[in-house]
């Protein structure tokens, strides 16, 4: 079958074309209710119609007016790994329902979703009403959701009063010849009409079972290999250190299928909680591990959130400075993790948009304001480049330096998509970004300085400034959210964080960027050595490539 611009479409077969083109006439219809349930009897063929739906038309290539979004088979599935899954198919941050519904509400841009088996749920009206009812209040939310007539699905949808109901008994939508027809290349029986099930003589199918928690928390590494969403579902209600770190980590262990991933992912966040089970999930082969963590009430101790960081030199050779969204800097060893200290600053700590390390170890901050200042009261650090660029009317949104220079240096980034370096006198600046710079970084790549900027826009750019034009090294459909670079004996290693929580890592030894998530946004990054440094909206942890 061919659709729009020749595209394939997947055959809806035993006579069901009436009822495909009902869905998607519904699609199209924006006067249509915003709810639509896809009712029927066992064997009815609900399922089948959703999953041709989600085959066919799910996906960038499909026709803006019958798009679906996010499909969430539902067998199985709790509240919570509903939510985890719908966010990252949607490219959003979810801890939470609530955080979801949330951020779909204020995101604002249409969205149609698919649930097929939503009566096999794990709590199918907790489903609803916990979750897909508040996201239908969003006046640009439709939902299509396989929940038969009476069901505790059915009964618990409230947000749409007259829901459109395709009810697959009624012998309208299904096609008799065409169902006659398979039914003889299938050998089944046509006094089933209109039931493919029926027709086929297969029994109604059992909701899947979730794995036993007990079974799944004897060994550690079973988390790693079996479902998530089943293993989400397994853990609801759980105790326990390994269920609230898979709690933290969930929406990045949903979005990956890659068990050794899942195992890393899971062992950095039980760093400073079970260092056994950490040790366990250690032993599965992923192409990066978590050297050390700090998360709030762990043993390793951390006060909260990291949203800002820079690599330290000069003074502070070998350690980080982690400032907290309240502007508070503290410093721990690169290598450990272990905290060393809390950073005297020159005025009262005020929350950043950006910190970062100039030559001589001093560091520079750019307040939420737009200002620059030096971190510390001493005479020192760019203090030349500060005053070029922060009296500039610029618009300042992100800050980078260079610490291996010697001389007076610094880059900065404003809100109208453009970089600017400042050296020995000079600056250069350079449009890279439709919108505000939201991130910089900085270093010296053969003796000569290289900046990486990220922007609102969702890019990625490398510029060498006076020297090279400038490189779109990726790009996604969300905000970046915080960039580091850094060039060593295996080459340059550029490393971009977006708003939903991906983090890619460019390797020049390497070939395809290497992707990684934590379960939480990522609002700072720094690469020193062999370490990349993620500062996450509750907590801090470094990773070895």
């Amino acid at each position: 079958m061919t659709g729009d611009g020749g595209r394939r479409i997947p055959a809806l077969r035993a006579g069901r074309r009436p009822a495909g083109l009902a869905l998607l006439g519904w699609l199209k219809d924006g006067m249509a209710p915003r709810l639509c349930r896809i009712s029927g009897g066992p064997g009815a063929g609900k399922s089948h119609l959703l999953d041709w739906l989600a085959e066919g038309f799910s996906g960038k290539d499909a026709p803006a007016d019958r798009r679906v979004h996010a499909v969430l088979p539902a067998a199985g599935v709790s509240t919570r790994g509903a939510a985890w899954a719908l966010a990252h198919q949607l490219g959003l941050t979810a801890r939470t329902p609530e955080d979801l519904v949330t951020a779909v509400d204020e995101e604002g841009r249409p969205v149609v979703l698919c649930v097929p088996r939503l009566d096999e749920a794990a709590d199918p009206a907790a489903l609803v009403a916990e979750l897909l009812d508040p996201l239908l209040r969003s006046e640009h939310v439709r939902l299509i959701a396989e929940a038969a007539e009476g069901g505790p699905a059915a009964t618990a949808f409230t947000a749409v009063p007259a829901p459109a109901v395709l009810d697959l008994d009624l012998p309208q939508w299904t096609d008799r010849a065409r169902f006659e027809a398979w039914c003889a290349t299938e050998q089944a029986d046509p006094a089933q009409y209109p039931s493919p099930g029926r027709a086929l003589g297969r029994p109604a199918a059992d909701p899947r079972r979730p794995e036993s928690a007990a079974d799944l928390l004897r060994d550690v590494r079973l988390l790693a290999h079996a479902d998530p969403l089943a293993v989400t579902t397994a853990l609801d209600g759980r105790s326990g250190m390994v269920p609230t770190a898979w709690d933290a980590a969930g929406p990045a262990l949903v979005a990956t299928a890659d068990p050794a991933v899942r195992a890393a992912v899971l062992r950095t966040r039980l760093f400073g909680f079970d260092e056994e089970a950490a040790e366990l999930l250690g032993q599965l082969p992923a192409p990066w591990q978590g050297a050390w963590a700090m998360w709030p009430d762990s043993s390793r101790g951390w006060p909260g959130p990291v949203a800002s960081l820079a690599v330290g030199s000069g003074p502070y050779a070998g350690q980080l400075l982690l400032a907290d969204p309240g502007g508070v800097i503290r410093t721990v060893d690169t290598a450990s993790g272990r905290p060393l200290a809390r950073l005297p600053l020159a005025a009262e700590a005020r929350p950043l948009r950006g910190l970062t390390v100039a030559h001589g170890g001093d560091a520079v901050l750019l307040d939420a304001g737009g200002a620059l200042a030096p971190a510390a009261a001493e005479p020192g650090g760019p203090r030349g480049a500060m005053a070029a660029l922060g009296g500039a009317g610029l618009g300042l949104s992100a800050v980078a330096a260079v610490a291996d220079l010697p001389e007076d240096a610094l880059a900065v980034g404003d809100e109208t998509g453009a970089v600017h370096w400042y050296r020995s006198g000079e600056r250069w600046s350079e449009e890279l970004h439709q919108g505000p710079v939201t991130a910089l970084a900085g270093t010296l790549s053969g003796g000569i300085p290289v900046l990486v900027s990220g922007g609102f826009d969702g890019s990625v750019r490398l510029w060498g400034p006076g020297a090279n034009q400038p490189l779109e090294l990726d790009r996604r459909g969300r905000e970046i959210s915080a960039v580091a670079l850094a060039d060593g004996a295996l080459g340059m290693t550029v490393a971009a964080a977006w708003s939903d929580g991906l983090v890619r890592v460019h390797r020049s030894a390497a070939g395809r960027p290497l992707e990684l998530r934590l379960g939480s946004p990522v609002w700072a990054l720094g690469v020193a050595e062999d370490l990349l440094v993620l500062g996450t909206s509750d907590g801090v942890a470094a990773i070895r490539l």
